[in-house]
């Protein structure tokens, strides 16, 4: 009952998606190994493996964590642990909207610094995928799309997605070879082939749609 109050309460954050549930830390432990989370809601006594236990053993693939439990004195070792918050039950909304929106700060700010940077050359960015880290020509990148808190980013040969913000991205590479041409894409002047009404026709047989809100933006830059 308490794990569907909190699966109800989460559905109204739109950037929260949630991946899995469980009835015993065991069981998280197991699918924590191979797939990494920005953030796991746990309580502290279950059966077999305990919440603080589930932390130590899952660190590399937990980034944030949130104890929700009845358990007043796990808090202080919680915390020194690198727990995100320490939630008493009942859930108090207003109390879960707090922790949830810091939260959403933290890790937009984490991905922002963190998982993507113009390398030392100028001619290459680095990004994480998942947990591995990808070194990416910026000359090869044909075009970059919006996926709400992700970026799909195109390549002559491959595709990439990152959990960074389409405006941060365009924020690092600047815009002196990238152009917006709609909120969900932007691409890299010298592919551009040709701009018929509505879309840019791009390399490899590619069209985009152009936004209204970036047509004259578009004009101007390809003069």
């Amino acid at each position: 009952m308490e794990l569907l109050i909190l699966k109800i309460n989460l559905q109204k954050y739109p950037f929260l998606q949630c991946l899995k549930t469980f009835t015993d830390a065991t069981s998280a432990y197991f699918f924590l190994k191979n797939n990494p989370v920005d953030i796991v809601f746990s309580d502290i006594q279950m059966p077999d493996l305990n919440g603080l236990d589930l932390l130590n053993q899952s660190k590399e693939s937990i980034t944030s964590i949130v104890y929700i439990t009845s358990y007043t004195e796990h808090a202080l070792e919680a915390f020194g642990l690198g727990v995100t918050d320490y939630i008493i039950k009942p859930i108090d909304e207003q109390r879960l909207d707090s922790c949830i929106l810091r939260l959403k700060d933290y890790l937009d700010l984490k991905y922002k610094s963190n998982l993507f940077d113009l390398s030392n050359s100028g001619d290459s960015i680095k990004i994480k995928q998942s947990h591995e880290t990808i070194n990416i020509k910026i000359h090869e990148i044909i075009y970059l799309e919006a996926l709400k808190d992700y970026t799909k980013i195109v390549t002559l040969n491959k595709s990439f997605v990152t959990r960074q913000l389409l405006k941060y991205i365009m924020e690092e590479l600047g815009v002196e070879f990238f152009i917006r041409i709609h909120k969900s894409f932007a691409v890299q002047a010298k592919y551009i082939q040709s701009v018929d009404t509505g879309k840019v026709k791009i390399i490899n047989n590619i069209s985009l749609p152009i936004g209204r809100a970036y047509k004259q933006n578009l004009r101007e830059f390809i003069k």
